[in-house]
């Protein structure tokens, strides 16, 4: 059995986002901007184990 891990870090976001596709979890938890409304899915506890 082999085991494949991709990991890939993209740029600038300002909404989050937790998905799978095509197998591979994509996950964003970007602060954003409080005036624009962009912080209610930021979860500052989140830790990611690979």
């Amino acid at each position: 059995m082999s085991i494949f891990v991709a990991l890939a870090k993209d740029g600038h976001l300002h909404a989050p986002s937790d998905y799978v596709h095509r197998g591979c979890r994509v996950v964003a938890n970007p602060l954003g901007y409080a005036k624009n409304g962009e912080q209610e899915g930021f979860r500052p506890q989140l830790l990611i184990e690979i």
